[in-house]
């Protein structure tokens, strides 16, 4: 009897634990997936944020009318639609390949909760907030190193 249980105890236990690789993927998919990921994206990839984007790597010399950036902001938000299931498949086969089902059912409990929730809602606008003050940062910082990158490309 004991045997029995034994092994009854050891079966349950394979059957809860995913096995590796195809369960990673699928585990990787599931966080993918969550509604709280697929809202940062629906934030990335809206019209809006992906024209302030673009308007950030423009030059200071080049300026847009707000109807001309709006409309760079629809074409931008169609392009990465397309995109999407792309992505989606990149960070399934990501994920499954460099976190282990243990950490990745890790970020499925946090960001499921509400205080993970909360945190992937605001990391777009936090991010883009600190991208926003770096980029004018970068583009001095470019424009100091521009002769020393200019020589070597003339070599």
């Amino acid at each position: 009897m004991r045997l029995i249980s034994s092994a009854a105890l050891a079966l349950a236990l394979m059957l809860s634990q995913p096995a590796a690789g195809q369960d990673a993927a699928a585990l990787a998919r599931q966080y993918a997936e969550m509604p709280e990921v697929q809202a940062m994206f629906d934030d990335m990839f809206a019209p809006e944020m992906l024209a302030e984007q673009f308007r950030f790597g423009l030059p200071a010399e080049v300026q847009l009318s707000d109807d001309q950036i709006a409309r760079v902001g629809d074409v931008m938000a169609e392009m990465m639609a397309s995109l999407r299931p792309d992505l989606t498949q990149m960070m399934v086969d990501g994920m499954a390949a460099n976190f282990t089902i243990g950490e990745i059912e890790a970020l499925i409990a946090f960001y499921g909760s509400p205080d993970g929730a909360s945190v992937m809602r605001k990391m777009q606008p936090y991010m883009q907030q600190v991208l926003g003050a770096f980029m004018p940062l970068i583009q001095q910082r470019q424009q100091e190193f521009l002769p020393d990158l200019i020589a070597i490309i003339q070599e």
